[in-house]
């Protein structure tokens, strides 16, 4: 978002700053009107809003960098306050705890769960790349070439999206399937060991179909991370 701003100009920019000006005079009033207010919460919007009238004052003979770069710390303090807002609001007085607070407050709670299970799936999958490569090899290799491929699993997710292996285990092959200890194969032991069981090479045109759902799965979880991590990091409040 940040950068979106940039490319549109100064006006923009200006547009924004005055925006959080206006909101945070309004949290102000909201934080006084409840019958014991946060003093250091009201006087920290105060001095946002002191300096956000600072900046807009010198736009003139501020560069386009530097005004954007203010513009995005601005933004960082206030999304902050704001979390603090909504919390105190939450217990001070119920009957002004708005459905917007409620939202903003759920909004960035539910984006961080997601970013961090799509982080967690990108790295597992960055792994399990890596060692279906190595399929042939011993336990003890893919095990490794797992580690290697969670660690850099940026280079594994581009070698899953462009030359993808056969997709043979969903997360580690450990035990080839038919090969189970019988208790492997029982419930629920057998949903467990279905992530770490692999089957044996498919014919040719199995094969292309389990590369291709890898390559989708990898796109697929690459966006999911990128749209995830923009939402989080470069989002405006509600």
């Amino acid at each position: 978002m940040a950068t979106a701003i940039l490319n549109m100009g100064k006006p923009v920019i200006t547009a924004e700053m005055q925006k959080y000006v206006q909101e945070s005079k309004d949290a102000i009033k909201a934080i006084d009107a409840v019958t014991e207010p946060d003093r250091t919460l009201s006087s920290d919007y105060a001095t946002l809003v002191m300096e956000l009238e600072a900046a807009i004052a010198a736009e003139s003979a501020t560069d386009l960098t530097t005004y954007n770069s203010k513009l995005t710390g601005f933004s960082s303090r206030f999304i902050s306050l704001n979390e603090r807002k909504v919390q105190f609001l939450a217990t001070a007085s119920p009957s002004i705890y708005t459905l917007t607070d409620l939202a903003q407050l759920t909004y960035g709670s539910t984006l961080n769960t997601i970013l961090a299970f799509v982080m967690v799936t990108i790295v597992v999958l960055g792994g399990a790349i890596m060692s279906n490569a190595f399929i042939e090899e011993s336990t003890a290799y893919r095990l490794f070439y797992f580690v290697y491929g969670a660690a850099f699993f940026p280079f594994s997710i581009l070698y899953g999206i462009f030359d993808p292996p056969e997709w043979r285990s969903t997360i580690f092959p450990w035990v080839l399937k038919g090969e189970e200890s019988s208790w492997m194969s029982r419930f629920p032991a057998s949903i467990l060991w279905g992530l770490f069981a692999y089957s044996a090479p498919s014919p040719l045109d199995k094969e292309k179909s389990a590369k291709g759902l890898l390559r989708i799965f990898s796109i697929g979880v690459l966006i999911a991370f990128i749209v995830s991590y923009f939402l989080v990091y470069e989002r405006l409040p509600v």
